[in-house]
């Protein structure tokens, strides 16, 4: 990767890697993270993605015509392959990053039978039950359950499962809800994610 790849370019060359998919934001960022860390972690720590840097930037693309935006999910627009054309080498580096986790990330792009069966086994969960009922009595431990994790998880794991998750929820009114509330109330970061756990720990 050359030293003067900027935060516009590594975007762009991982929206090629994926040219054929429609991505959200949170998705594009853990893409863009794992390609070029350096230039997409937060300032104090350098551990954890900052989506603002991709968000920001992928407006300015949208704009000019690179990427397409629909519905808060993004595309590269023929112009935008255009520019991977020429700029292939970064592209291949990217995707050399990139690729052995790829569909990990991206896997949520699920057909309509497999998405049906996820979104049921959803609607049996202790969180979405208690939702229903009485939304202030939901623990970090149905929000973990609900995400089928445990305290030993990850920040890589926990990444791919909240994305997973949360990009099946948002197929279903209901379970957006749920996933929205639980995500203000116990934080959809990793970093959030943890300290609820040591909050628990602690009580325990």
């Amino acid at each position: 990767m050359s030293k003067s790849t900027t935060q516009k370019d590594g975007i762009l060359a991982c929206m090629n890697v994926v040219k054929d998919k429609t991505i959200d934001s949170e998705t594009l960022t853990v893409l863009c993270f794992k390609a070029f860390p350096s230039m997409y972690s937060m300032d104090l720590y350098k551990e954890y993605p900052r989506m603002d840097k991709v968000t920001r930037i992928v407006r300015e693309h949208v704009e000019n015509g690179l990427i397409e935006e629909e519905n808060g999910q993004y595309k590269i627009t023929p112009k935008g392959i255009e520019w991977g054309l020429k700029n292939s080498e970064l592209v291949r580096f990217a995707a050399s990053k990139i690729a052995p986790e790829k569909e990990q990330i991206l896997n949520y792009n699920l057909g309509a039978e497999e998405l049906l069966k996820e979104i049921n086994k959803l609607h049996k969960t202790k969180a979405y039950e208690k939702f229903r009922k009485n939304k202030n009595n939901l623990t970090i431990v149905d929000f973990m359950d609900f995400l089928r994790l445990d305290i030993y998880t990850t920040k890589q794991l926990f990444d791919r499962k909240v994305i997973r998750v949360k990009a099946i929820c948002y197929k279903d009114n209901e379970l957006k809800d749920l996933f929205m509330f639980m995500s203000e109330k116990f934080g959809s970061d990793y970093t959030s994610f943890k300290n609820e756990i040591d909050k628990l720990m602690v009580e325990k």
